[in-house]
């Protein structure tokens, strides 16, 4: 598949993501739902919406995660002339579906100025959601291809239990949900510190994940069955 198409997926993918997160949230927010209940509407659609896309998408190569798509790199698996287009691509998705969500809500499309909230506590969350995102994607990708759409959206739906920013461990959803008019989700001026834990989190995992597996073969692939 050409770059342009790549691309277009890596928009498309993350922009339904986020239009499955702040929808889902909407959604509770509406039905009075608790904070608990929130976010188990929250973690439900995210893990559906992403297992689909992936079971969809994963096979054009689609990453949806500027985290992966720099994992990737740092695996020589995407060129580095790449990686600025795949997240350009991902960070508009993420925020035409932002704006979208917030349209089909009836909702402000402004920013809301918070001031930030960010500590180390949060940094090492978003370091650690990240870092164990790309061990599962790794070890799927080694030894399990087939569950991999089910394993990330999997560990993805369950981030949003122990991480504050529900970012999904996606650093084109962080900008999307800095720019939520929810008041309370995310400031803009946190963007910074958790695109680089996450980031930060995503090399740990390919450095360490390589070192792990670095002697492990590859699985061999099934044999053609012989023509009788």
């Amino acid at each position: 598949m050409d770059l342009r198409r790549r691309l277009v997926t890596e928009a498309l993918g993350c922009g339904l993501v986020v239009v499955a997160l702040e929808g889902s949230h909407h959604i509770a927010e509406h039905l009075g739902a608790s904070a608990t209940e929130g976010r188990l509407f929250m973690s439900l659609s995210c893990g559906a919406v992403l297992a689909c896309l992936l079971w969809v998408l994963r096979p054009l190569g689609a990453h949806l995660n500027p985290a992966l798509t720099f994992a990737d790199a740092l695996g020589d698996r995407t060129p580095w002339r790449e990686v600025p287009l795949y997240a350009l691509a991902q960070l508009g998705g993420s925020l035409l579906g932002r704006l979208i969500a917030h349209g089909m809500s009836h909702e402000p499309l402004l920013l809301t100025a918070r001031p930030p909230s960010a500590d180390g506590a949060r940094f090492l969350t978003e370091m650690v959601a990240t870092f164990g995102l790309l061990v599962v994607v790794r070890g799927c990708v080694r030894t399990r291809p087939s569950a991999t759409p089910l394993a990330i959206a999997a560990y993805v739906a369950a981030t949003v239990w122990f991480t504050d920013s529900r970012s999904l461990a996606n650093p084109a959803l962080v900008l999307a949900r800095a720019a939520s008019a929810h008041v309370g989700v995310m400031s803009p001026l946190e963007v910074e510190s958790f695109v680089a834990a996450q980031l930060l989190g995503a090399a740990l995992a390919v450095f360490l994940f390589r070192w792990l597996l670095g002697s492990t073969p590859r699985p061999a692939p099934p044999s053609a069955p012989l023509e009788t």
